[in-house]
Formats: structure tokens, sequence, C-alpha cells
């Protein structure tokens, strides 16, 4: 079987008339080398210390596989690889990369990691060794994906799923201007929140979201997931958000949403950035602390929180409803011990809830 080693910077071009497919984001099926890496791609090494080696079959003259070590340069019409080591196995069409870091180029999207690996047969990229990826749109806005494991698969559909496996971290930043008179980035283009945000998970978390032309579609987060953005904070067991539905369903035992003056628990969080809604289901319960201090806690079987730009915060209750106010720490006898009564709302005191001044800042 023929074998060629070199020593020095090698270039092998291909022209195809396929275009070139996705090292990242490959669909199944591929299974040659020029069909993997592309149309008219390059691969050199270091001049001094590289190595490049390569076989071609005696009977069908195709290249069997590929090992390239020190400074691995790949570049091609639409990527561009950097890494310590790379291997093309030509029996199993699999690609394998090493580096510290590995940095992968490919239009909108950039990767580092350890180590990364493409399956040609399933379609599915794998990067460990912390592994980060970051996307953008046209106007530059990025969102950053961190774990322990990432995942990365094209779909039919035309969508990107990427899976965040342990210690998952997805990130929408906002970019700070970088001429005078620009105006800072929002994130890549959501509608989960207005602004940034960071979506956190548990040591064996997960995140899988999936995006087509950089438009956030769907995102599925479990195992003590946080959410930290202006709008809210929110802390859950499972997160799933729908960009067509326009909603988000946050379940757990309890979820916690933190926001400015007012705090909430309850089951089952639903909430639909559209309408400015949020649904607390399964035993809520809302927290409010006054101007003068004092906490007022709202209970129901179902809460309504209505949120409205310029017109402050509605609370709806339904099922059961409980207000329970608990006086200002001023108010209070010293050493003498207070507790909370709940008041049925009913007719005669309704006035008096629908004065109570919840705060939002």
């Amino acid at each position: 079987m023929p074998h060629y080693k070199s020593h020095i910077p090698f270039l092998v071009a291909v022209w195809l008339v396929l275009g070139l497919p996705s090292l990242l984001a490959q669909q199944g099926g591929m299974n040659s080398p020029e069909k993997i890496f592309g149309k008219n791609f390059s691969l050199t090494v270091d001049p001094t210390s590289g190595t490049l080696s390569y076989h071609f079959s005696e009977s069908t003259n195709e290249l069997e596989s590929i090992l390239a070590k020190r400074k691995v340069h790949l570049v091609s019409d639409l990527m561009e690889l950097n890494c310590d080591e790379l291997s093309y196995d030509g029996k199993t069409s699999k690609v394998k990369a090493t580096g510290s870091p590995i940095r992968i180029i490919q239009n909108k999207i950039s990767a580092e990691c350890g180590v990364f690996s493409f399956d040609p047969v399933s379609g599915r990229s794998e990067l460990l060794e912390s592994p980060q990826i970051i996307t953008r749109d046209e106007q530059n806005h990025k969102i950053r994906t961190k774990g322990k494991k990432i995942f990365i698969e094209r779909q039919q559909t035309g969508d990107t799923m990427i899976l965040i496996e342990g210690y998952a971290k997805l990130t929408s930043e906002v970019d700070e201007p970088t001429s005078p008179g620009a105006t800072r980035s929002n994130g890549v283009k959501n509608d989960l929140f207005d602004s940034a945000f960071e979506i956190d998970t548990g040591e064996k978390g997960e995140i899988l979201y999936a995006f087509r032309e950089n438009d956030l579609r769907s995102i599925v987060a479990r195992n003590e997931v946080s959410i930290v953005s202006r709008q809210l904070n929110l802390s859950c067991s499972r997160l799933e958000f729908n960009n067509e539905k326009k909603m988000f369903v946050a379940s757990g035992k309890p979820v916690i949403i933190t926001q400015q003056t007012l705090s909430a628990e309850c089951g089952r969080l639903e909430y639909y950035p559209d309408d400015g809604k949020y649904l607390l289901l399964e035993d809520p319960v809302i927290m409010n602390r006054d101007r003068e201090g004092a906490i007022v806690e709202t209970r129901g079987e179902k809460i309504i929180l209505l949120q409205t730009k310029g017109m402050g915060t509605s609370i709806l209750v339904e099922g059961n409803p409980q207000f329970i106010a608990e006086a200002a720490e001023k108010e209070k006898i010293q050493g003498e011990k207070t507790e909370p009564k709940p008041i049925r709302i009913d007719e005669n005191n309704v006035d008096q809830i629908k004065n109570l001044d919840i705060i939002q800042d």
C-alpha cells in the first residue's frame, strides 16, 4: 500500500462538483475525505517540526488515512481549523483533532476545545475538554455555550441542535460599543428576554437548544437550572422555551422567582413574554415588600401576574385567595413575637387590597 510522509508544509487540493459540507454540523451519509473536508481544502503543518503522512489504496487509489502533527492548519471554502494533531480514518470516515486548544471557525460560528471528533454516519460532532462555542448573527449579537461536553448536529429541518452536558451554561451576551456613537447589542435575537441572559445547570445538568439562521428557536434545560437576566432571576428543575409558541415553562419543587422587590414560589411557572404575563400554578405564593418595609404575602390556587411598561404590576388570584400582611420591623414591639394572620378576600376588605402598594422599580 503506498505510503507518503512529509516533514515540510504539505498542500492537497481537491475540486468537486459538490459544495463544501459542514465539518461542525454535517449531515450523515458522507464517506469520503473530499466530502468531509470540502472543496479546495489545504492542510499544512509546522515547516520545521511538523509531520504529515497519508495512505492511498493500491486498488482504488482512494485516500485511506491522514495523520498530521504540530501546528496543523486546515483551510477550506467555509471553515478554518487549527490544532496540534489531526487524523482521518478512511474506513469509518471519522475525523479527530486534539490541541491546546483546538480553534474552529465556520461562518458565524467559532469553537474551542481540547478534543474534537466528527462522525459523518451519525452526523454528530463532539467537543471535549473545556469546550465552548460562540454563535453570532449579522449584527454581531452572540450566544456563548460552555460545559463538560458539547454535541452538535444539523437536522433535516435546517435547525442546528446543540447539546451541552455537565455544568451547562448558555449565555446571550451584550457587546460593548467598540467605536464612539455605536450602540450596545442585546444578544442573539430571541423573545425569551429583552436583553442579555445566562442559563446554568448543575454538575449532571443538560441544555439542549436549537437555532436556525442565528434565531434561537427552543431551549430545554434540566437539573439545578438557574436563569439570571435584567427581567428576573429564576431557579427550577426543568426549563422549556419555545419561540414559536412564545412561552416558556419552568417546573420544580419549587420554582423560585426573584424580581426586584417581589419574590415568588410555585410548582409550575408559565411565562408569556409578548403579553408580560406570568401564570403561577401548584401552591403559588407571592411575597412583596412595600415602601414601609412590610411584607405582603399572596396565596391562591392560581396567581396571574401582569406587567405593563409604565403601568406597574397587577396581581390576580383565583381559587381560595388569601392576603397575608406582616407589619414593618420598625412597628413591632421589641421582644414581642407577632404572627401574620391570613385575611380571606371578600366584599368587606376588597378596597383595602385594591389600595395596596405593589412596588416595582
